[in-house]
């Protein structure tokens, strides 16, 4: 049970940092297209969009990071464990 807390608070920790890293980039991105902007002909603008992800859809992008590492540590825990056991034979 001890593990399992660890596993979830490790997910946890793992999503908010993901998140904090895309939210820094996304606003490292804006400020340099905006010193860009000032420099290209105004009619440029028009062909370059930003994509705007819906609220839901970042959401699920993070919850989808939560489930995915708890998937993949708990894998990898199953996988040390096969490893172990095999080694401990041969000792």
């Amino acid at each position: 049970m001890r593990t399992s807390a660890l596993f979830v608070l490790a997910a946890l920790a793992f999503s908010i940092l993901a998140g904090a890293i895309e939210a820094l980039s996304a606003r490292r991105e804006q400020r340099s297209l905006k010193k860009k902007w000032a420099v290209l002909h105004p009619l440029a603008r028009h062909r370059v969009r930003s994509v705007r992800y819906p609220l839901s859809a970042e959401a699920l992008y993070h919850v989808g990071l939560f489930f995915g590492f708890l998937f993949v540590t708990y894998v990898g825990g199953l996988l040390l464990k096969v490893i172990h056991s095999s080694v401990a034979h041969w000792f």
